[in-house]
């Protein structure tokens, strides 16, 4: 059921914004890193191409259009740069199965320029982070009774200051408490340093200076405990800091 937690997988991989998307994209499409078998090539939801096409016209796609790869099963892989000051190069997967394999990322951990890769359920992400009355309403749910606040341009939204699951975009990264993350080099500058990542239960160091992390111990997405994730997710958060990060680079 749309809007459900528990029925969507999500990976999302930031890099800098100094990354080439075009390259980047091509080696994907042309390496088949995609984790999937691509049905559909859209550019700005408007001009669907085949595949030869679409790597073809790449280097004429404008970088503020999103391109979109579609798989038979629902899949859905996205690239794009948000509407921000510096905004990280963003590459987003979904799947329709908690338990799909997304072991085609490790083809990404060792690209330059990495800040983080994340793995989580796609809805708890989407409902934590949720701070417009119309993203409940479009779902039939009454945001009335939730707390509200002001935004830095004097809106009214809804407070999620205390969801621990948001996630937040910043200059150069999504910033978010997953239940599976790898930090890059890019992170330690950004966020946090090496040491105080490793701090976490459950983080250890890879041979490729990486820092990979399960809040809960597991590898696995389905069947997870929301009150535990919670707990994992604000002592992660407390741990780097992420509130006083929000605020000083948003």
């Amino acid at each position: 059921m749309k809007g459900q937690i528990g029925t969507t997988l999500s990976i999302t991989i930031c890099f800098k914004s100094t990354k080439d998307r075009n390259t980047l994209l091509k080696e994907i499409v042309e390496n088949q890193l995609i984790g999937f078998k691509p049905t559909k090539y859209n550019i700005d939801s408007e001009n669907e191409f085949k595949n030869e096409q679409f790597i073809t016209g790449l280097d004429k796609v404008e970088k503020t259009k999103g391109i979109l790869i579609y798989g038979s099963n629902n899949e859905l892989f996205s690239i794009a740069y948000p509407a921000i000051i510096d905004p990280p190069l963003v590459l987003t997967w979904t799947f329709e199965d908690l338990d799909a394999n997304y072991s085609f990322i490790d083809k990404f951990v060792d690209m330059d320029e990495l800040v983080c890769i994340n793995i989580y359920d796609y809805w708890d992400v989407f409902w934590q982070s949720a701070n417009m009355p119309s993203d409940y309403l479009i779902f039939d749910k009454d945001p009335s009774k939730l707390r509200r606040t002001k935004d830095k341009y004097d809106r009214e939204i809804i407070d999620i200051s205390n969801n621990y699951g948001r996630r937040v975009c910043l200059p150069n990264i999504w910033l978010m408490a997953s239940p599976i993350m790898w930090f890059g080099k890019e992170y330690f500058e950004l966020i946090c340093d090496k040491q105080t990542l490793l701090k976490f239960p459950n983080s250890k160091e890879l041979s490729n200076d990486l820092v990979y992390c399960e809040l809960l111990g597991s590898g696995k997405m389905n069947n997870i405990d929301l009150g535990t994730l919670r707990k994992c997710q604000k002592n992660f958060r407390d741990l780097i800091n992420a509130d006083k990060i929000e605020k000083k680079l948003a």
